[in-house]
């Protein structure tokens, strides 16, 4: 490319003989396709990629990457835990690519967790995209609730060519993986004051979190659709003086209530369920299979998240005292 400066110097310099000049306008002259020539437009489209790398924002929530658009993270990390509807990876993410405008001193976290959602092939994009924008749209209402104990989602993001896009969504890295994992993992001392404390709080936390997503100040409310200690993240104390925060994750079978269950006319349109954390009158398959198709063809209230929290909590009571 030209030098501008160095031109306009020039043309300060010898105004008056260059101007009317045709040799000399003709050795001056400066065409683009000297430059631009078809390989060097081919080379610059290609290779723009690499400085275009996106900053997400959580003011933008739902975002869509050409698939040569690079991504901003620094390292990958094995696998850490999958379902029926995707993976979830660590990231860790460079510090400059991730901002929350709404949270003044918001710090970018070093580690993020990825969850893409599992396509079986590419006859399924549709269903994907649906399960996507639906769990998507979960997430965001649930950090609208500003809930200290929902795992909050920085964004959603497709990557990729229309009609073949891969589906993602950006949420909080918890440390400690599942309250499952707490439970195996977490090396206690004796039963003490300060951690049945700890316990009650985080129960009550929870609690509190699915009672807001169930009567949210405005607007429908959210029935979670399968609370169990795999969808219930544990986010570690670093210090080491407590068991950490406890958050409900995994919105993807949630459903938006607009009217009690009473006054719904149709059922349940939720396909699956976790059959070990079902209430009783859901129960029409007789077996161990923790994920069944759900056939129970009844509305389902939220009820269906308070027996499951029940079972959770006993759970959690049984593993405190024992």
């Amino acid at each position: 490319m030209r030098d501008e400066s160095s031109t306009e110097s020039s043309n300060d310099t010898h105004d008056d003989e260059s101007m009317g000049t045709d040799d000399d306008s003709d050795d001056n002259d400066w065409h683009e396709g000297d430059v631009w020539t078809q390989a060097r437009i081919d080379d610059f489209c290609k290779k723009q990629w690499r400085f275009l790398s996106p900053v997400f924002s959580t003011s933008k929530f739902i975002r869509k990457f050409d698939q040569r658009c690079i991504m901003p993270f620094t390292e990958k990390y094995p696998e850490c835990g999958s379902g029926a509807f995707g993976q979830v990876t660590k990231y860790k993410i460079h510090e400059s690519h991730l901002i929350n405008c709404e949270e003044p001193g918001f710090k970018c976290p070093e580690f993020v967790a990825i969850k893409e959602l599992a396509m079986k092939n590419r006859e399924d994009h549709q269903g994907i995209s649906d399960t996507w924008g639906k769990e998507a749209k979960a997430l965001h209402k649930m950090n609208l609730l500003k809930q200290p104990h929902i795992v909050f989602c920085y964004t959603a993001f497709t990557h990729g060519n229309i009609g073949a896009q891969d589906h993602y969504l950006m949420l909080e890295w918890a440390s400690g993986g599942n309250l499952r994992n707490l439970w195996k993992s977490f090396k206690r001392p004796k039963l003490t004051e300060l951690l049945v404390k700890d316990t009650m709080y985080q129960i009550l936390g929870l609690v509190k979190a699915i009672d807001k997503a169930h009567y949210p100040e405005t607007g429908p409310n959210f029935r979670h659709g399968d609370l169990k200690p795999e969808n219930i993240l544990w986010f570690k104390d670093e210090s080491g003086n407590g068991i950490g925060t406890l958050k409900i994750g995994d919105w993807g079978l949630a459903k938006q209530h607009f009217r009690v269950t009473e006054m719904r006319s149709n059922n349940t349109t939720t396909k699956w369920s976790t059959q070990r954390y079902e209430p009783p009158e859901e129960a029409d398959i007789l077996g161990d299979n923790i994920l069944t198709p759900d056939q129970s063809g009844r509305r389902r209230s939220r009820l269906y998240d308070i027996w499951a929290l029940g079972c959770i909590t006993l759970e959690f009571l049984v593993w405190l005292m024992l």
